[in-house]
């Protein structure tokens, strides 16, 4: 919008917000992110990740000054698997944020609209030509499928995302109860990823060969 040269722009922040830099090509991203099991990367990630913040405090320290609130104990593969998003890439709008480009109102909720513009929780308005919605999406996939194939079809399927006991995404990218469906999902790392895995179980699927996953959990 700012790009677009709207005049003026402010973010409605609700919460606290981890903010990453994208400074790794997709291929390698994604082949650092998915060659470790997760609860190993999970732990190799938070260390990583801490570390990184800690050279550039000062990005996050102007992020702050001006209200927009930074959660820097990072969890990278919470934010990916359990709390489904909420997170920054930081591919420039956090500089515009600490120049005053874009201005932040938070931690507050809009309550409702107003002729001009939006109520909110803290008690002012403010006055809006355009209101942008970005509040997420439905995660678990299972919704979307029982509304494709119906009610008794989605009774038997899994739910999608979060951990399993074997610490491995749920649902995702192998055969389910129901023959003939998968999910996929996740950010585009996941799909770029895994699209060739999907692949290869649907064309074994077809040869008559179908791909059996390995289903044994660790004990509690």
């Amino acid at each position: 919008m700012l790009e677009a040269g709207v005049a003026s722009v402010t973010m409605i922040q609700r919460e606290r917000t981890e903010i990453f830099n994208r400074t790794f090509s997709n291929e390698v991203a994604d082949r650092i992110h998915m060659s470790l099991p997760i609860a190993v990367s999970r732990q190799i990630a938070m260390k990583t990740m801490h570390h990184k913040l800690s050279l550039e405090m000062e990005r996050l320290d102007a992020l702050e000054r001006v209200g927009f609130h930074v959660i820097r104990d990072i969890d990278r593969i919470g934010i990916a698997f359990e709390k489904r998003g909420t997170h920054y890439l930081d591919v420039g709008a956090s500089a515009k944020i600490a120049k005053g480009l874009i201005k932040i109102k938070s931690p507050v909720v809009p309550t409702r609209f107003t002729s001009t513009g939006l109520k909110f929780s803290d008690g002012p308005s403010l006055d809006a030509d355009v209101i942008v919605f970005c509040t997420g999406f439905e995660a678990n996939v299972r919704a979307v499928a029982t509304k494709i194939f119906g009610s008794l079809v989605g009774e038997q399927l899994e739910d999608f995302w979060g951990l399993d006991a074997g610490g491995e995404p749920r649902g995702a990218f192998h055969p389910l109860s129901v023959p003939g469906i998968w999910y996929h999902g996740g950010d585009f790392g996941f799909n770029r990823y895994f699209s060739r895995f999907i692949a290869l179980q649907i064309k074994a699927d077809i040869a008559g060969v179908p791909f059996v996953p390995y289903t044994k959990m660790p004990e509690p």
